[in-house]
């Protein structure tokens, strides 16, 4: 074969690759397009992510081989059985420990386009006068970080230490806690304080006020849901009061969460779900599914939600 036969032979390859390309994106415009005109009509807007919506922004989510019980600092051995509130209340050292290890990752984390995209929709439905309430299992309190300082969903700016709730922000459920915070073992009061930086091995931070241990804000393994701290009766009562559900990087492995997706699935409700695979196994009308990383789905989508509604 001749060079210019070479040539033309890889022009038609390059050509076919290129169509082939083009005719999947064009797949996958469409899909964005169908779904985000679907979630524009939703008046009563509910999103879950999970902790795997941070993994970009390089905190590891709870499960999976790259996972936090896996891989050092964080793993641990048996954490259903070790991150209790009973082993908290006799030795408060090896949670701290774990609770110090975790932060290094919070250290140059940084909210990542999931995160970004979430806060434009927010903004948009804030702007519309329409209801989003957004839950988080993740610990990291990304969301939070954006959601306080946005001049749409926070005019007066974060919270200061010592105002009521603070730690807290307004549409926002961390059902898991944020381990920004911390509060008083003995609960002699509410309030949220901030962990502190530079926490030495088996140091355990003393309550301001009554000088007993402070714990970290999370739910430990063997605590219940509570509206005290999570926030739970807010998130049940929204989420089966949504009338669209958007369920984003989370492997749905923990009782409220996955009874309330399935509700609002089973319900026939919009609902779509963005995780690398698919987590939500039934195929109902308006279940919609998109496999690919929440950092790349999440933008595209919210784009089209916002000029569908706008």
């Amino acid at each position: 074969m001749c060079i210019r036969d070479r040539y033309m032979g890889l022009g038609i390859v390059h050509r076919f690759v290129n169509g082939f390309i083009g005719r999947i994106w064009s797949m996958q415009y469409k899909m964005y397009k169908e779904i985000g005109k679907l979630v524009a009509k939703s008046q009563r807007l509910f999103i879950f992510t999970g902790s795997g919506v941070s993994a970009p922004s390089n905190i590891p989510p709870y499960n999976g081989p790259k996972g936090l019980w896996e891989v050092p600092p964080t793993q641990i051995i048996d954490p259903m059985n070790n991150l209790t509130k009973h082993r908290l209340d006799f030795n408060q050292k090896p949670i701290w420990n774990w609770v110090r290890a975790y932060r290094t990752f919070l250290a140059d984390a940084r909210p990542n386009p999931a995160h970004e995209a979430i806060l434009r929709l927010q903004e948009h439905y804030t702007r519309l006068g329409r209801e989003l309430t957004l839950a988080t299992q993740s610990l990291d309190g990304l969301h939070a970080l954006l959601m306080s300082r946005s001049e749409v969903l926070s005019p007066s700016g974060p919270k200061k230490v010592g105002e009521p709730q603070y730690g807290f922000v307004d549409d926002l459920i961390e059902l898991h806690g944020n381990l920004n915070y911390m509060s008083c073992l003995d609960e002699c009061h509410a309030s949220l304080y901030d962990i502190p930086h530079g926490l030495k091995e088996n140091e355990v931070p003393k309550c301001p006020q009554c000088e007993q241990p402070m714990r970290p804000h999370m739910l430990l393994y063997d605590e219940y849901y509570s509206e005290y701290r999570q926030k739970s009766n807010t998130m049940m009562n929204k989420a089966l009061g949504a009338d669209c559900m958007l369920v984003i990087a989370t492997s749905l492995r923990t009782q409220l969460p996955y009874a309330l997706v399935y509700e609002h699935v089973d319900e026939g409700k919009t609902t779509v779900e963005i995780n690398t695979e698919k987590v939500i196994n039934m195929e109902m009308k308006n279940m919609h599914h998109i496999t690919e990383p929440c950092e790349k789905a999440v933008p595209l989508l919210v784009e089209e939600i916002i000029s569908s509604s706008s």
